[in-house]
C-alpha cells in the first residue's frame, strides 16, 4: 500500500493520511506502519471511496489521540480493534461511509470520548450495550442510517448526552424506558 502522511498546514499535533487515489484499503487488518508517536492528537483521512476499513491499534501508533476523522470514504465496518487503547479520545467522526455493522466491544476503550457522529452511513442495527462505557458522551450523532428500532437500554450509561440525533431513519417506536436517567438532554432530533 503506498500513500503519504503530512502534516498538512503544519500544524502541530495533526496526521493527515491521504492515500493514493489508486489505493485499495480493502483489508481488514489494514495498520498505520508509521512509527510511535505521542504527539500526534489527530488523524485525519477523508475523500477516498477505496478506503473500506479502519486502521487497527491506532492507539498503539498514537496513544494521545483526541479526534479521529475519517470521512467521505467507502468504510464498511466498525471493529473491536479499531479503537483500542484510546483513553484520550475525545471526538470521532466517520460520516458519509457505507458502514452497516458494528461489533460489539468496539467502544470499550473510548472512557474519555465526547462527540461520536456516525451520520449518513448504512448502519441497521446496534449491538444492546455498544455505548455503555461512554461515561462521557455528550453528543450522539446516528442520523441517515437505517435504524429500525434501538435497545431500550442504548443510553443508560451516558448520563451526560446533551444532543442526541436520530432522524432520517425508518425508527418506528422509541421504548420508553429509552430515556430513563438521561436529565442533561437538550436537543433530540
Amino acid at each position: 500500500m503506498s500513500g503519504r502522511v503530512e502534516n498538512e498546514y503544519r500544524e502541530p499535533h495533526l496526521l493527515t493520511f491521504y492515500p493514493h487515489r489508486t489505493t485499495t484499503i480493502d483489508d481488514e487488518d489494514f495498520g498505520i506502519a508509521s512509527a510511535r508517536d505521542e504527539n500526534v492528537e489527530r488523524f485525519y483521512a477523508y475523500g477516498n471511496r477505496k478506503i473500506k476499513f479502519l486502521p487497527i491499534a491506532v492507539g498503539e501508533k498514537f496513544p494521545n489521540l483526541k479526534e479521529f476523522k475519517v470521512t467521505v470514504c467507502s468504510v464498511q465496518k466498525i471493529s473491536s480493534a479499531n479503537f483500542k487503547n484510546l483513553k484520550k479520545l475525545e471526538k470521532i467522526e466517520l460520516t458519509h461511509n457505507e458502514i452497516t455493522s458494528i461489533e460489539a466491544g468496539s467502544f470499550d476503550d473510548l472512557t474519555s470520548l465526547k462527540e461520536l457522529d456516525l451520520g449518513r452511513n448504512q448502519i441497521s442495527s446496534l449491538p444492546e450495550n455498544i455505548f455503555e462505557h461512554l461515561n462521557e458522551l455528550k453528543e450522539i450523532d446516528l442520523h441517515n442510517n437505517q435504524l429500525k428500532s434501538l435497545p431500550a437500554q442504548l443510553f443508560k450509561n451516558n448520563r451526560k448526552l446533551v444532543n442526541i440525533f436520530l432522524r432520517d431513519n425508518q425508527i418506528e417506536e422509541i421504548p420508553s424506558s429509552f430515556f430513563a436517567g438521561l436529565t442533561e438532554v437538550e436537543y433530540l432530533q
